[in-house]
């Protein structure tokens, strides 16, 4: 998608991303820092390794230097993701010395960083608070607004609603409301909203409301 691109420096990849597919950016000679967001699940080979050559030429004095975050949301990580021809001019791939990857402790990156002889950089994860202030606005007949303020050291927020006698997963979000959508008039419903973050959840808040009723039809006076 943006291999051997001079002008990439620094790149953000939200959570409605979930695959980084091969190669992705590989050879971006400038480089330095990716944030990836909790919620992506896969980095694919080739994605972040780096090379002499550039968009415009062979560089002949590379900089190598790149630190990805990533989150313990990933699962898998290709092979080669950085691998580069660092220190060789016949540009045998080898495991960039200059790449770092900071992730939670026992993360799959965490484990995979070792494996692959690439730098890793751990921190603990704190477990995050409930939202506050959770309410249930702009009901209508068929949907209700729930909004809340955020967790502390919270990554994102899952939705779950009272079925059967348990509460069910309906929705993941990071933004700071969410409309459930398809209810029956008239009816009282529960929810849930959780905290989540890289490596725990809170207990969850729990709201209950009602979506408006239908309208009354005189059928005879």
């Amino acid at each position: 998608s943006f291999a051997e691109s001079d002008a990439l420096k620094k790149v953000i990849i939200g959570n409605k991303i979930k695959n980084i597919e091969d190669e992705s950016f590989s050879s971006c000679a400038n480089l330095s820092h990716v944030v990836i967001k909790y919620g992506v699940k896969s980095i694919g080979a080739g994605t972040f390794g780096k090379s002499h050559k550039t968009i415009n030429c062979i560089d002949p004095t590379p900089d190598y230097r790149i630190t990805v975050e990533i989150p313990s949301s990933v699962k898998e990580i290709g092979d080669s993701a950085f691998l580069s021809d660092y220190g060789n001019t016949e540009h045998i791939l080898i495991p960039n010395p200059k790449a770092k990857i900071i992730t939670p402790k026992n993360s799959y990156a965490h484990k995979w960083a070792k494996k692959n002889d690439i730098k890793v950089q751990v921190f603990n994860v704190k477990k995050p608070s409930n939202v506050s202030k959770l309410r249930a606005k702009e009901q209508t007949q068929t949907s209700v607004k729930l909004t809340y303020k955020a967790g502390a050291n919270a990554e994102v927020y899952e939705i779950y609603q009272l079925k059967s006698g348990s509460y069910k997963k309906i929705a993941t979000t990071s933004n700071l409301s969410y409309t459930v959508k398809k209810l029956k008039a008239g009816t009282v419903y529960k929810f849930k909203v959780v905290s989540v973050n890289e490596t725990k959840t809170s207990a969850g808040k729990v709201i209950s409301t009602a979506t408006q009723p239908k309208k009354a039809v005189i059928k005879k006076i």
